[in-house]
């Protein structure tokens, strides 16, 4: 019997949705909030390995949906939560293209891999942050706003950023993209 890509992209798809969810659920003391620590979101340097690529980004974007389900912050945090973990994932899923255009040196590998997750990182505070602010004060205010964002930020440079690399390099020796 020969499995067809298509479902096994499915299959990753649902996998990768059901951990994101699992992981933002299961830790939500710490996963929502003006400051949180999402340790699901190390799972966003995904799309960067060949084997997971649009398939992680679809699965991560679905996981930032069921996995806000229960935020304080619904109805927003449904659509908010998504459009941030898409544009972060589909940002390191275009490094992980370029690091397999320009060269498979191990250093190289992971500088990307580092940048696109602090890219992702940056915007996701930016993102979230702006959100928070209005669901909480009801109007934007710029102390509240840099106060969150850096809070958002610290928690996403130890998730996505140091997570997502341990995770990454764990990956390239158990799953080689060729």
């Amino acid at each position: 019997m020969e499995i067809v890509e298509e479902e096994i992209d499915i299959v990753y798809v649902s996998v990768i949705a059901a951990m994101y969810t699992a992981l933002t659920i299961a830790l939500g003391f710490i996963s929502y909030g003006p400051i949180q620590f999402r340790i699901s979101d190390a799972l966003l340097i995904l799309p960067y390995h060949k084997r997971f690529g649009k398939s992680a980004i679809i699965g991560l974007t679905i996981g930032g949906f069921l996995g806000n389900i229960p935020s304080p912050y619904v109805p927003w945090d449904l659509l908010v939560g998504p459009v941030a973990n898409f544009i972060a994932a589909s940002i390191v899923y275009g490094c992980g293209e370029l690091s397999r255009r320009v060269g498979r040196g191990s250093y190289l590998y992971m500088g990307l891999a580092i940048t696109a997750s602090l890219i992702g990182s940056i915007l996701i505070a930016l993102i979230v942050a702006y959100e928070i602010v209005i669901m909480e004060l009801n109007v934007f205010e710029w102390g509240a706003y840099v106060g969150i964002v850096i809070s958002v930020f610290i928690g996403e440079l130890v998730a996505f950023v140091l997570g997502g690399a341990v995770l990454l390099n764990h990956l390239r020796f158990v799953m080689p993209e060729e």
